[in-house]
């Protein structure tokens, strides 16, 4: 009976686990910050982690440096953190195009740590995953 019981606990989490994705990214991005009705082009660089469920729920975190692009000097550099959770539309073994939303919480560290939200809808589309 208990082995029964382990054998089906272990082929539910291997069936769930290999539904779910977990993915690690590079990023560099132009963007712009807008205030006061001025709005100044930036950089950002960095990198992140996401793991989607089954369900198409995810959770994941990025970090990275953000800088203008006009008047650019070290000083001017702020680090940015944020951990987000999303909902992808399709599943991801069934995709070429992955269309999301996103949102959660941003900090960004210099010259005061300033508190911050964000959300918005992306589209990624990927190589093909080797190993070996």
């Amino acid at each position: 009976m208990k082995i029964a019981l382990l054998s089906t606990m272990t082929a539910l989490l291997v069936a769930s686990s290999s539904a779910q994705t977990t993915d690690a990214y590079l990023f560099a991005a132009p963007g712009a910050v807008t205030a006061a009705g001025y709005s100044a082009g930036t950089l950002q660089f960095g990198l992140g982690a996401e793991h989607v469920t089954k369900a198409g729920v995810g959770i994941g975190a990025e970090a990275g440096l953000i800088a203008p692009m006009q008047n650019f000097c070290v000083q001017c550099i702020s680090v940015l953190i944020s951990p987000d959770v999303s909902y992808h539309f399709v599943r991801k073994s069934e995709r070429k195009l992955d269309p999301f939303v996103i949102g959660g919480h941003t900090i960004m560290l210099h010259p005061t740590e300033t508190k911050m939200f964000n959300f918005g809808g992306e589209s990624t589309t990927g190589c093909e995953k080797r190993s070996g």
